[in-house]
């Protein structure tokens, strides 16, 4: 970019953060895996494959150094061991894009506030026993570790910390996100799924669950500089709207590409088509169900006494949900 259109964008920049447009700016997120794929001989070009955004949890290079300092320290005397990655990131909004940018509408990610950085991880702390973690923590998330955790207990301790942060709300942190904000979970486990230290951070750098919080920042786009195409613009404003009526009142959740298989015992098929709804996740006596309509407390009621268990509703895009429930089970 000529040095004097980057003076222009910053000046913009700076200049929005003053007039109270927007939030002061955070760092730019560049944090990449655990280590370079293509030195795994391990990893097979399928499970490679798999790596982008949306599928790896990424750290900050002092996060990774410090990671396996630790976990090297401890596998000198713990044989079994896991490992939970967090990635924290928002969007950058649309009245910070530069010119350039704005045609072809592409934010970047960066870093969150430590503010909002603190609750989320207060929220998971709350689910986790201390005495069953070492945590290491910077500006881009950071990571769990769980001496003495298999695989087994590793996937129950995901679901919790999951099911926690899934009562996070744009309208309920504080201050309620303007944002919208990514946040990944990954883990791996020593010996089993990993035999090797590398294979660990493999396993923990792909996404096992994201969560979107997308507050309803686009009502406040008439006060946005107009430097957005009209019509990306009113898609924005549309998007908006139909986030705000789908979210509102409960969590909203990017769902999985299938439902596993430990959750399609629970709801009959036959169900979840007719109550349009798909069973995402479980934490003891309580089913999160997917629904197209959350609000829904008849379909809840049916929900728990077709299942036997406490229905945690959530919201999702439609799309998805009609490609989950295409796949009978």
């Amino acid at each position: 970019m000529p040095l004097r259109q980057k003076r222009r964008d910053t000046s913009a920049r700076m200049s929005a953060v003053r007039v109270g447009l927007t939030a002061p700016l955070q760092e730019g997120c560049t944090c990449t895996p655990l280590f370079p794929l293509g030195k795994l001989s391990s990893v097979s070009e399928q499970e490679g494959a798999l790596f982008g955004y949306e599928q790896c949890v990424p750290a900050t290079a002092a996060l990774n150094a410090r990671l396996r300092a630790l976990l090297q320290d401890l596998l000198l005397t713990t044989p079994i061991m896991s490992t939970l990655l967090v990635h924290i990131a928002q969007l950058e909004p649309p009245s910070l894009l530069s010119s350039e940018r704005a045609v072809s509408f592409q934010r970047q990610y960066e870093h969150v506030p430590a503010g909002l950085h603190e609750q989320i991880f207060a929220t998971m702390r709350r689910v986790i026993r201390l005495s069953d973690r070492l945590c290491l923590e910077d500006e881009a998330g950071g990571a769990f570790v769980f001496p003495e955790v298999d695989r087994c207990g590793m996937e129950t301790i995901l679901e919790r910390v999951y099911r926690g942060i899934c009562l996070l709300q744009a309208e309920t942190v504080v201050p309620p996100l303007t944002r919208e904000t990514t946040i990944l979970l990954g883990w791996g486990s020593f010996s089993a799924p990993g035999s090797s230290l590398e294979l660990l951070l493999f396993h923990a750098s792909r996404s096992a669950r994201r969560l979107t919080l997308r507050p309803a920042l686009f009502n406040q786009l008439e006060d946005t500089p107009a430097i957005l195409p009209s019509g990306i613009m009113h898609a924005l404003s549309r998007e908006a709207d139909s986030l705000s009526r789908m979210t509102s009142g409960v969590p909203f959740l990017d769902l999985p590409r299938e439902v596993p298989l430990r959750l399609k015992q629970l709801l009959p098929y036959e169900v979840a088509v007719a109550l349009r709804c798909a069973p995402v996740g479980r934490d003891q006596n309580r089913l999160t169900v997917a629904m197209a309509d959350p609000h829904d407390a008849t379909a809840v009621q049916r929900l728990s006494e077709v299942t036997g268990m406490r229905i945690f509703p959530v919201a999702c895009e439609i799309e998805d949900l009609d490609m989950l429930l295409a796949n009978k089970w």
